[in-house]
């Protein structure tokens, strides 16, 4: 699990995705955004669709910050996954969907963590013709604890102040310790 407290579901898709890539199977870019779901690219992509957010009282996350937690966010996500078929037919696109949806959910735990700091809320195979039409698709939804610090700057209160006597010209408009 990660020790970093992430500011958002780009931050935690980055460090996901970090530790999928780094696993030994097939390099997958990372895409983070609401506009990238056109499916014009070719398989296999893994896409971040940030999607609803809840807010919860404030709890411990098990990854440190400065500051106590204000409010926690749930930070909601739509994770689209879609294989490649070999070019030979011994694998489908099935089938490697399937092995980048198992890479993904270990990352995910690995980097997220049990429940309550990620909820994987649950998945469906893409049914829509026009996004599948190069390869099968898997539409995971989750949802990563986002903790939101108290960033209040403290109150300073002077507790003692001294008048230092600086070179002035009395009559000019400044009003310093040195004039009478």
């Amino acid at each position: 699990m990660s020790r970093t407290p992430f500011t958002g579901i780009e931050h935690f898709a980055r460090v996901v995705m970090a530790r999928f890539n780094a696993d030994g199977g097939a390099n997958v870019p990372l895409e983070v955004s609401t506009r990238a779901r056109d499916w014009s690219a070719s398989p296999p992509r893994i896409v971040w669709y940030p999607s609803r957010d809840r807010f919860t009282g404030a709890q411990k996350v098990a990854r440190t910050h400065n500051g106590r937690s204000l409010i926690t966010r749930q930070a909601g996500a739509t994770i689209d996954v879609w294989g490649a078929a070999s070019a030979d037919g011994a694998v489908t696109s099935i089938a490697a969907t399937e092995a980048l949806i198992a890479r993904l959910v270990r990352a995910l735990k690995k980097t997220g963590g049990p429940a309550p700091f990620l909820d994987l809320q649950g998945g469906a195979w893409v049914e829509n013709p026009g996004q599948t039409a190069l390869g099968d698709a898997y539409a995971l939804t989750i949802a990563v604890a986002i903790d939101v610090p108290d960033l209040t700057v403290p109150t300073v209160r002077p507790t003692a102040v001294t008048l230092q006597t600086p070179h002035g010209t009395p009559g000019d408009g400044d009003v310093d310790a040195g004039e009478s």
